[in-house]
């Protein structure tokens, strides 16, 4: 995870003010390392959300329907479901192909 810099002041509120940033050449401040936090969770939560809305459509459609569109077995399938470690790309694509 590469911490990205100077993005405090765009993204947090300290006190109702937009929140310092204090980064140098080499060092990257409390605040934009907290702002690097909560937009990782965001990010995580949104693909828990999406992981979610996957296997929910990927039974109502079939398993097999589903493994057919993404050129997988069905067997992978259930083993992604039983273990909710599915691919994002597979999500993704599977996403596309159904809207």
């Amino acid at each position: 995870m590469k911490l990205l810099k100077y993005i405090a002041p765009q993204k947090l509120i300290v006190n109702g003010k937009t929140s310092p940033c204090e980064c140098g050449d080499l060092i990257t401040c409390v605040y934009c390392v907290q702002a690097n936090v909560l937009a990782m969770e965001k990010k995580f939560k949104a693909d828990e959300q999406s992981v979610e809305a996957f296997i929910i459509k990927a039974r109502q459609f079939g398993l097999r329907k589903t493994a057919r569109l993404l050129g997988v077995t069905d067997g992978a399938i259930r083993l992604w479901i039983k273990s909710g470690n599915i691919p994002m790309e597979k999500v993704n694509k599977f996403v596309g192909v159904r809207s």
